[in-house]
């Protein structure tokens, strides 16, 4: 496995210029828009689509024969996917809430610690939950079928993240805050059951990814 992180990660230095202009998107996002978080989401979000996009590389002039060549076998390709997301999503986790804080900081902007934080911390499951949703699709599907389901599947998102942008203007509540509300859980029992349902689904995800990749017809 180490040997395949090796190889997603080489393949990052060929996207040097996109990170460049995505962190450069980052940051006039996290310090123009009050709402300063949305960077966050927006960083975790595009890195989980990056790291499905990783699956179309290895598809490119029949690597995935080469690859099998190798002292690895169908189970670890499949869950090292798993891994290379995780990492990725969590590393531009940390860098969305550093331009997050510089915002705050550098606008005057109210600080609100608990808020913010709480906020923040939502968007790890949502990572875990698009990436555990996206990778199978792709891995089933491969490189073209697989973008148009996704494109699919990211449309009914944006339509639930719509809805749920609008009740939050009209309660004037963050989401954490609402979802507690509704549920009546407090804000750290909410949270864990969400990284908890968020790790089962990484769990049944990665099962069924392997099972795609031990039928995959090569």
């Amino acid at each position: 496995m180490r040997g395949l992180l090796v190889k997603d990660f080489r393949l990052l230095r060929q996207r040097t210029r996109f990170f460049v202009l995505l962190l450069v998107a980052a940051l006039c996002l996290g310090m123009t828009r009050q709402d300063s978080t949305l960077v966050i989401s927006y960083l975790t979000l595009v890195m989980a689509l990056f790291s499905a996009s990783s699956i179309s590389y290895d598809e490119y002039d029949n690597c995935y024969c080469f690859l099998l060549t190798l002292p690895i076998d169908r189970r670890t390709y499949a869950r090292e996917k798993y891994l290379f997301g995780m990492i990725l999503g969590i590393s531009a986790w940390l860098v969305g809430s550093l331009i997050h804080c510089m915002a705050v900081v550098s606008q005057g902007q109210p600080a609100h610690l608990y808020e913010d934080f709480m906020e923040a911390l939502m968007y790890i499951p949502v990572f875990v939950a698009v990436l555990s949703l996206i990778l199978p699709v792709q891995l089933k599907y491969g490189a073209e079928r697989g973008r148009m389901a996704l494109v699919v599947i990211m449309g009914i998102l944006a339509v639930v993240i719509m809805a749920m942008n609008q009740i939050v203007k009209t309660t004037g509540l963050p989401v954490g805050r609402l979802l507690t509300l509704l549920t009546g859980m407090g804000d750290w029992m909410f949270l864990l059951l969400c990284f908890a349902i968020a790790a089962a689904a990484a769990g049944i995800s990665c099962r069924i990814s392997v099972r795609i990749m031990e039928k995959k017809e090569l």
